[in-house]
């Protein structure tokens, strides 16, 4: 990454392309994005290491679409990095809900480059 709008853009794709429903049931991305010692905290405040999550994602049968904005990025270090936005479901008549505050450290690992350390999720008023 050549400069800090390149680097929002690849992080904002990465992070969003765990949003997919098809994606997020993909244990070759899973395995590809999810970092060895990555730990989740969840809306529910519950701790989850990585085998729960990717356990949890792989048998996910529902269609939801998870939608964000509000992307900031800061870095913590040169291959650290924090990503803050906002998520939400859109129901038919577009109302947002199940809005979540959500944060994630992206950490540049070998040999996979950008994968995701942590991720935690706060739920927002609605």
């Amino acid at each position: 990454m050549t400069n800090h709008a390149e680097l929002v853009q690849h992080i904002v794709e990465l992070e969003t392309c765990l949003h997919q429903p098809a994606l997020r049931r993909d244990q070759q991305i899973l395995e590809h994005l999810l970092h060895g010692e990555f730990a989740e905290i969840g809306r529910s405040g519950q701790l989850y290491n990585r085998s729960e999550v990717v356990d949890a994602l792989l048998g996910e049968t529902e269609q939801v679409k998870i939608e964000a904005e509000n992307f900031a990025l800061s870095k913590i270090s040169e291959d650290q990095v924090i990503l803050i936005y906002q998520s939400f479901e859109l129901r038919q008549d577009n109302v947002k809900v199940r809005r979540t505050l959500r944060s994630s450290i992206w950490q540049r690992s070998e040999p996979y480059g950008w994968q995701l350390r942590f991720h935690q999720g706060t739920p927002m008023k609605e």
